[in-house]
């Protein structure tokens, strides 16, 4: 037995179509069954695709398994006329962290900051050096060339000079720091093209 009558305009106004024409030509009881049903239905791909777009809104801030040391790069000046196996100038750190950072700067570096963007950068070398991912030429010859452009540009005359770099690990072991030199280069020429 038929209780309503369902036009044919409520077909198209609906989604889906010919699921409404379906509930629509049933009994009271089995209508509310078969809306029961779709509400549970839509719920349910409502909740799924919220439970799939909720982690790209909130992400899960576990992006590594353990947190490690970051290597450090060092750098020192080497006399030419040194002899072999003496040691050279006191290590610099590059590219050290300001003590401080006003309020205007951290907006502006919040926007442009592409001194961090290199010195991250520095540190990607310095781990596939210290980690000894092959091939490490290129990440050698990067710090390299970052050291020589920021000397010649703003650092001491050390023109006629030899350059060396370190990379160095610093943590903390049983409430002391500690600093491991995992690597040493080569010492390099000042007037090496940068």
């Amino acid at each position: 037995m038929v209780r309503h009558f369902c036009p044919a305009y409520l077909s198209l106004v609906t989604f889906p179509h010919n699921m409404r024409m379906v509930g629509c030509c049933l009994p009271l009881r089995a209508q509310r069954i078969y809306h029961g049903l779709t509400a549970t239905l839509l719920l349910t791909l409502m909740l799924k695709a919220v439970s799939l777009v909720l982690p790209v809104l909130i992400p899960s801030w576990r992006f590594f398994k353990a947190i490690e040391p970051s290597p450090r790069v060092e750098w020192r000046v080497l006399a030419l006329d040194a002899p072999a196996g003496t040691e050279g100038g006191a290590w610099v750190a590059y590219q050290p962290r300001p003590n401080s950072v006003s309020l205007a700067q951290m907006v502006r570096r919040l926007f442009w900051n592409p001194v961090w963007n290199d010195a991250l950068f520095v540190v990607s070398c310095a781990e596939r050096i210290a980690l000894g991912v092959a091939p490490t030429f290129h990440s050698i010859n990067e710090i390299q060339r970052r050291i020589l452009r920021d000397i010649k540009g703003v650092g001491p005359d050390v023109s006629g000079e030899m350059l060396q770099f370190r990379l160095v690990f610093v943590y903390f072991e049983n409430a002391r720091l500690v600093q491991d030199v995992v690597f040493v280069s080569d010492p390099f020429s000042v007037g090496a093209p940068p």
